[in-house]
């Protein structure tokens, strides 16, 4: 199995230079977004896509819909690899920064999660696909 990561494009949230956490705000990607997202996807436009799996933020599966052009694979929202999450949504990235300062790792704002938090999470996410492309193959050997 091939696992290619791949990051959002530019949002109008990047320009701003804000925090985005909450799936339900108006955070898309921009036209320089849209145009990062075709240069992947003619990247990867002869490898082939099984699955394609996003965040809840709706920047992510933008971005996966104009990577996925080329191959139409199936796409699946899953919130355990969503952005971490802040506490500072829709405030400067800047202010999230120096709530942090030094103690990347463990600080927690309020509202918010830590880095060990978020990691755990995802690492979850990648086990359990890490567990299916192993049934998947051993059905695939019977």
């Amino acid at each position: 199995m091939t696992i290619y990561f791949v990051r959002h494009g530019q949002t109008n949230y990047n320009i701003e230079g804000l925090c985005n956490d909450d799936p339900t705000k108006d955070v898309h990607l921009t036209e320089e977004g849209k145009k990062q997202a075709e240069e992947v996807a003619k990247k990867l436009y002869d490898r082939k896509f099984e699955m394609v799996y996003v965040s809840e933020l709706p920047r992510t599966r933008q971005t996966a819909e104009i990577i996925n052009a080329f191959h139409n694979a199936p796409i699946e929202v899953d919130g355990r690899i969503n952005d971490r999450k802040t506490g500072y949504d829709s405030k400067p990235v800047g202010d999230f920064l120096k709530y942090i300062g030094t103690n990347i790792y463990h600080a927690k704002p309020e509202g918010g999660e830590s880095f060990q938090e978020e990691k755990q999470r995802v690492f979850v996410f990648l086990d359990d696909l890490k567990k299916e492309a192993l049934r998947s193959s051993a059905r695939c050997n019977s």
